[in-house]
């Protein structure tokens, strides 16, 4: 019989963790699983599909219609929800993965044969327990209902499946929303920034930097040349190339903006997204993420910060034997295994050759001419005529990428013939042959001396003063700097490639200079007494920009837009903390560093904002009290982030010293509340509600909502840890409450978080599961990877009370990871306490001891005392739990 080939719609499912299942519930499962079994050919009949397989638990079912499969999984899902399986002999709800899929099969007697289910098998394993995975096509979705929503889990690789499928999660009433990260073969993570042209040449060195990084035993490989040579970009695609070899993916750290050796490590890490842990020195916290990960990091630019540079890359390649580090610099960094590869020019055709005009049409110089050209001029094209001059402009600028660029940009409104005649007149006289890198450097300077001479008076004049900014600006920005209009001025630099624009998602233009162009417009302006005067005028921009976008880090609304703006914009508020120095105006550092104290916090760089503070503290100036008073508070702030509890409690008695001075009640309410919290984390004392209680007075009173809340949320955990339940409740729903007047929406989810755990205190399981899963979303969509980690070890924490066993090792598993990578030493305990609990929920006492010791280990390395939802918790669940559980818990003493 001849194959049929048909488009079919694909249910996979099978049950989660059956294997362990069989192997402890032997006499029950087949029980469990008739039903399981009735329950999935139940739905398939009803959206008229067909069962064509079942192995072992695994159902493959397929359907004609569109939208028929889904409906199918749903009202699966549905049924085994709702299904005692404890009545039947199970510990615990049975848990069953789904996956959906839509495509082409062959069927040959009663057959089917396709690359669809490869796909929709590897999809399958990819999901949860309780999960509906969708891959293809959203015509699946049709007909399933106004209570069907498809939440996007992006583009994913599957194991042993070539590209990419975009998958989805299905969301039903009735159905589990929250799983774990699938397990796909996720492209490596990378930050390489996005090239608007073509790159072209340099396979040598592309290869070069391959084989030392992959092959050679090297770890460190530096490119060497002049600005304009082409270092970066040659980097970057490098680092392209070499995205697939690293498993932890490729990292591209841009050090022109920084002027500090000091500051080079936290750079790095705010790169990385690393936080830094209380009480640890920044290169040990970066350290220690950076050990057992093999990742590619970029540092470009290191010439300004070469000691920083230099010693922080030694101290890597020491500590992290996973790392290889690729970097750009004018100078060597100079140390152990660093093998120099200079960057040369493009090699340019010989034009000697008359009439070859595919050789000079391959030459990779040309190539980016011609590039750059038609990007100016659509109707440019390399011909017979056009070559030879072409390939002598690229020989005349040495080959020089930069040169080469600024060169095509005058295409426009030059002949290649033209253009190559006032590059003659413009330009030194080269001769061919190797030259130093001084020689190139002065090749470069003439030629964007050359584009710099062509423009008009008001032109260099903008362009001398945009060298004021480091990392780019906005059009809004330079006119607020340069107190003009500029859009026509910047259009006209953009297109003799002076300045480039690129384009954020959200429709933002930004402009930006590269390094070397802004070295020559600075060193143009030298002497420039007006340049100073806009250096300050800079300086005073960042410092509003700051204070203003500032304040919607407090947001939850603008939290994320706001941290992704300062991230953008850090390069012009460094240089602007720099100028305030400079000047020994500490009263501005204070400011700026008051105003974006919370930007630090939130990427866990706290130490860079106490070096700044510190440094204007220092400073012989009379400070503006109420500054002085919000400053100190701040610093006491960054000191519980650093885990310095005693300079905390110091700087906050000084900011309260201030407040009390000043008659300022809402700062003396915040110190108040401030004092009062460190009293509760390190171990309590008999003033500890005192001080809170009258906190959160003074702040009532001076109508300071956010402060009240934070005081009252203070509060009520500390009459929790005190074992006040009611009233600890009471004051919890106050913080919600109040914090949902001041539109804290990341509050709102803090605040639920810690309910939570009260509600968990006290054995209400069903009411603490819906503030945790709200908590828990919030924090996913804020990608507050910490925070996500604590509530979803107290969500753990309620699986295992319930008997949730499967669920509760998925949580604790992605828990205990997120608290690894970021050394959380006080909440990896607590979640390795939850895995010794469910460990001795499930009779495995060696692994119960190994888990309770690392817990009691990670608890020995930090200041905190243990919360009531850990170590104590723990022993009260157990004895709670053992009239219900006496079979599961008769190892629980033998643990703790």
């Amino acid at each position: 019989m001849d194959a049929q080939r048909t488009q079919r719609t694909f249910l996979f499912t099978d049950i989660e963790g059956s294997t362990r299942l069989w192997e402890q519930r032997p006499e029950a499962m087949p029980r469990a699983l008739a039903e399981h079994n009735r329950l999935i050919r139940t739905a398939v009949d009803a959206a008229g599909g067909r069962v064509f397989k079942i192995v072992g638990d695994a159902f493959c079912a397929d359907f004609a219609a569109s939208g028929a499969a889904l409906r199918a999984a749903i009202e699966a899902q549905r049924g085994i929800e709702c299904t005692d399986w404890r009545a039947l002999g199970l510990d615990a709800p049975l848990r069953v993965r789904m996956a959906l899929h839509q495509g082409r099969v062959e069927e040959k007697d009663g057959e089917l044969a396709g690359p669809v289910l490869n796909r929709i098998a590897r999809l399958l394993a990819a999901g949860h327990g309780g999960q509906i995975l969708m891959a293809g096509s959203v015509e699946l979705a049709n007909g399933a209902g106004p209570d069907v929503e498809l939440r996007s889990l992006g583009e994913r690789k599957l194991r042993d499946v070539p590209g990419v499928e975009q998958i989805v999660q299905v969301v039903a009433q009735g159905l589990q929303e929250v799983f774990p990260p699938i397990n796909t073969l996720d492209p490596p993570e990378h930050n390489l920034p996005a090239e608007p042209n073509a790159f072209f040449g340099r396979e040598a060195e592309r290869a070069r930097i391959r084989h030392a990084l992959l092959q050679s035993g090297l770890r460190l490989v530096t490119l060497l040349g002049p600005g304009g040579i082409g270092k970066t970009r040659l980097s970057i695609q490098a680092g392209s190339d070499l995205l697939d070899s690293f498993a932890a993916g490729v990292r591209f750290v841009e050090l022109a903006g920084v002027r500090d050796d000091g500051l080079v490590a936290g750079t790095v890490m705010r790169t990385l997204g690393v936080r830094e842990e209380s009480g640890v020195e920044v290169i040990d916290t970066l350290c220690t993420w950076l050990s057992g990960r093999e990742i590619l990091l970029i540092f470009d630019n290191c010439e300004q910060v070469i000691e920083g540079a230099a010693d922080l890359a030694a101290t890597i390649l020491r500590r992290a034997p996973g790392v290889r580090l690729l970097a750009t610099s004018r100078i060597p960094l100079e140390i152990r295994g660093e093998q120099r590869l200079p960057v040369d020019p493009l090699e340019a055709p010989e034009t000697s050759k008359p009439g070859d005009l595919l050789r000079i049409r391959e030459n990779p110089a040309v190539r980016l001419f011609v590039d750059r050209a038609v990007a100016v001029d659509a109707g440019f094209s390399l011909d017979t005529a056009s070559a030879p001059h072409v390939a002598e402009i690229c020989r005349r600028v040495d080959g020089i990428p930069l040169a080469i660029e600024l060169a095509a940009a005058r295409i426009a409104m030059l002949s290649p013939e033209a253009l190559l005649e006032q590059l003659e007149r413009r330009l030194p006289a080269l001769t061919g042959g190797a030259r130093d890198l001084p020689d190139r450097h002065k090749t470069l300077q003439s030629a964007i001396a050359w584009s710099y001479d062509l423009l008009d008076e008001e032109e260099r004049d903008v362009f001398r003063k945009l060298s004021v900014f480091v990392g780019g600006w906005t059009l809004d920005s330079a006119k607020v700097v340069l107190g003009v209009e500029l859009a026509p001025l910047l259009a006209t630099l953009g297109s003799k490639s002076l300045i480039r624009s690129e384009t954020a998602p959200d429709g933002t233009v930004r402009f930006v200079m590269l390094e070397t162009i802004r070295e020559f417009a600075v060193e143009r302006a030298l002497g420039d007494a007006a340049l100073t005067e806009l250096r300050l005028a800079h300086a005073s921009w960042a410092l509003e920009f700051s204070e203003r976008v500032g304040a919607l880090t407090f947001d939850g609304e603008h939290q994320l837009s706001a941290i992704k703006t300062l991230s953008t914009e850090y390069g012009n508020i460094s240089v602007a903390l720099s100028t305030f120095a400079e000047r020994g105006d500490g009263q501005s550092i204070l400011r700026l560093a008051t105003a974006i104290w919370r930007y630090w916090s939130i990427l866990g760089a706290a130490s860079e904002g106490k070096v700044w503070i510190e440094r204007a503290l220092a400073m012989d100036v009379s400070f503006e009290p109420m500054t002085l008073c919000h400053a100190l508070n701040r610093l006491g702030n960054i000191s519980v982030d650093l885990e310095q509890h005693d300079s905390a409690v110091d700087f906050y008695r000084r900011s309260l010293s201030i407040a009390i001075r000043h008659r300022d009640r809402s700062m003396m309410g915040r110190n108040l509340c401030s004092l009062g919290m460190i009293a509760n984390m390190i171990g309590g004392t008999p003033d500890e509600l005192r001080l809170l209680s009258r906190g959160r007075r003074l702040c009532e009173e001076s109508g300071d909502t956010r402060g009240a809340a934070l005081a009252t949320l203070n509060l009520a955990i500390s009459l929790r840890d005190a074992g006040e339940f009611q009233r600890s409740a009471d004051m919890h729903l106050g913080a919600i409450g109040l914090l949902e007047q001041a539109g804290d929406r990341m509050g709102v989810a803090g605040a639920r978080y810690y309910y939570g755990l009260l509600l968990l205190d006290t054995c209400r399981y069903p009411e603490a599961e819906v503030e945790l899963e709200a908590a828990v979303a919030s924090f996913s969509e804020a990608q507050d990877n910490w925070m996500w980690a604590d509530a979803t070890c107290a969500l753990a924490t309620i699986d295992i009370a319930v008997g949730r066993l499967d669920q509760a090792r998925r949580r604790l598993d992605s828990a205990i990871a997120i608290n690894e990578s970021g050394d959380r030493r006080a909440s990896l305990a607590d979640s390795l306490e939850a895995l010794a609990l469910l460990e001795m929920k499930l009779g495995d006492v060696p692994r119960a001891n190994e888990a309770f010791e690392r817990s009691r280990d990670a608890r020995s390395r930090t200041s905190l005392r243990p919360r009531r939802s850990s170590t104590n918790e723990i022993t009260e669940l157990i004895d709670r739990n053992k009239r219900n559980h006496p079979d599961t818990m008769r190892h629980s003493e033998i643990v703790l």
